[in-house]
């Protein structure tokens, strides 16, 4: 079984670096549907998960200079907020309801991925004035971009509302995150979706421990699976380079929505 839930944990990640997303949404229909594990334990495994690969992802963001932090720390006060919450609600219902509550967010998180590209972002102000702006270099472009994030205070009930859906069915966040960062904040999408990875970390710790609490996490399941996904994580950044993910993404969404209708139905 442990073999088993290690390499489940390596192709989760892998598929979840390639099309861009956290594996939790993969993670905890595979649970719940494959291996018939409560709900509820496979949310908490699905955060614990997070924790560990979100620290890779931040730490790579962090050395090269693409994370806003002071922006991550605000926010993340309404994200953890948000996580706890939702996690303690979680922790109290039925097992049917969250089930139900998973499926909507997957529907949520399907049409999210459809329309993404077709969003346009208006391009930030170039400045580095100010107390959230920061400044990168860009590969790609091969330069250095300033920017300075705004309506930061319009963000702050979205990025709560992802806090509460982490907690509340242990996805990361971030297919909600850097929408808002980039087309509500006008991040740079390099900077939004570093800035999110170290937030996502920070709000499955919080959900991660009210789960505890409750006594929903099983460590003998949890620890091979994060110990593929770390592995998997790893193998994802590299293959992400030469794998286009368009036509990926087009059957993802369409295998997103047939695991929502089968959670409902389960």
């Amino acid at each position: 079984m442990a073999l088993l839930l290690v390499g489940a944990g390596v192709i989760i990640s892998i598929l979840g670096s390639l099309l861009g997303i956290g594996g939790g949404v993969i993670l905890v229909p595979f649970l719940v549907l494959g291996l018939h594990v409560p709900i509820h334990q496979a949310v908490a495994t699905s955060l614990v998960a997070i924790i560990a690969t979100s620290s890779q992802v931040a730490a790579f963001g962090e050395q090269h200079g693409f994370t806003n932090i002071r922006l991550a720390l605000l926010l993340n006060a309404f994200t953890i907020l948000g996580a706890t919450l939702g996690s303690l609600w979680a922790t109290r219902v039925e097992e049917e309801i969250l089930r139900d509550i998973f499926a909507g967010a997957v529907f949520v998180i399907a049409f999210i991925m459809l329309i993404q590209n077709r969003l346009k972002q208006t391009p930030p102000p170039e400045s580095n004035s100010g107390y959230f702006a920061a400044e990168y270099y860009d590969p790609n472009e091969k330069r250095d971009i300033a920017y300075r994030p705004g309506h930061v205070a319009a963000a702050f009930g979205a990025i709560f509302v992802s806090g509460a859906f982490s907690g509340m069915i242990g996805t990361s966040g971030g297919i909600f995150n850097v929408p808002v960062l980039s087309l509500v904040s006008r991040v740079p999408i390099r900077a939004a979706a570093a800035t999110s990875s170290l937030m996502i970390g920070l709000t499955a710790v919080a959900g991660t421990l009210v789960y505890y609490q409750a006594h929903f996490i099983r460590p003998a399941l949890a620890t091979p699976i994060v110990l593929g996904i770390m592995l998997g994580s790893w193998l994802g950044t590299r293959l992400s380079v030469h794998v286009h993910s368009k036509w990926l993404r087009r059957l993802f969404i369409v295998l997103l929505l047939v695991t929502a209708l089968k959670m409902i139905m389960a």
